[in-house]
């Protein structure tokens, strides 16, 4: 409870406690509203205070002063010496706490790893954090950047976020087993960023490995026929084959309704199992529907 005149600053607050019901509070508040008035009034001063309800007499009694006492929800410990802090690094005094120096042996907080990774490392605030909450994820990320530094931060962080971690979650891998991931997961990096290889032969080549495969990424890759068809050739040859299939797409294409040409990516991504850039393809496809016939 505090008092003030309208358009002054709050006063000085007391506490009361030990109250046993509402009418007890009512009672409690209008009384130090009216003791603290009749304080101010007569020249003296509020004093923050913790007080208590008297229901015999109907009025607050002090219980304790929250400034000047020392048992106000702490007891002294006589076996602890006072501790001085050296807040400036001055070294003034050899039994002082130099803060600052302790905080210079403080190792990297999570807030900071977070602030690097989004700096240094270009990746987003979601990602970043994922990667701090996840110490054994943190260390592979790192550890492959260390490995190649021309790798793609985002990609290596959404291939460690999103596909190795739903591995684990699915229960098909460990975080702390035998083999190390950071290589695999540099290679397989490195290969979608040359576009040699799509996400999705890049999260079966992970599968592969988490089921116990030792063969290397790109041995997986090519034993499987799983590299991305770029060769300008073999793209204009999907690309013919595919018009030749879908006579009534193509004709509805180049009748103007375009929103058919996801039905023709479609087919090639299916005929060929996802081996082809869909960019290339894309962007090939429509210049042969646009030739004229």
């Amino acid at each position: 409870v505090s008092v003030h005149r309208r358009g002054t600053p709050l006063g000085v607050r007391s506490e009361v406690k030990n109250i046993g019901s509402i009418r007890s509070v009512a009672r409690a508040v209008d009384y130090e509203i009216q003791r603290q008035i009749m304080l101010l009034q007569g020249g003296g001063q509020v004093i923050n205070e913790t007080r208590a309800w008297d229901p015999e007499h109907n009025c607050t009694v002090s219980m304790r002063d929250k400034e000047e006492k020392q048992d106000y929800r702490f007891m002294p410990e006589p076996n602890l010496p006072p501790l001085h802090l050296d807040m400036e690094g001055t070294q003034a005094h050899p039994d002082m706490v130099d803060v600052a120096a302790l905080a210079d042996k403080l190792p990297e907080l999570p807030n900071q790893t977070r602030a690097r990774l989004q700096a240094d490392c270009g990746l987003s605030p979601l990602l970043a954090a994922r990667l701090v909450n996840e110490p054994e994820l943190l260390r592979m990320f790192e550890a492959v950047l260390d490995e190649s530094s021309d790798c793609s931060p985002t990609i290596v962080a959404n291939l460690l976020v999103m596909e190795l971690l739903t591995l684990v979650n699915k229960e098909l891998c460990s975080l702390g087993s035998s083999r190390p991931f950071s290589k695999d997961i540099g290679e397989i990096a490195d290969l979608l960023q040359s576009k040699r290889i799509n996400l999705l032969t890049a999260r079966h080549v992970l599968e592969v490995i988490a089921s116990g495969d030792n063969r290397a990424a790109s041995d997986i890759i090519s034993a499987g026929n799983l590299w991305l068809v770029t060769d300008p050739v073999e793209i204009q040859a999907v690309c013919e084959a595919a018009i030749l299939r879908n006579p009534g797409l193509v004709e509805s294409y180049r009748s103007g309704k375009t929103k058919v040409l996801g039905a023709l990516l479609g087919d090639i991504a299916k005929v060929t199992q996802n081996r082809v850039d869909m960019s290339l393809i894309a962007r090939h496809l429509q210049e042969l529907l646009k030739k004229p016939q």
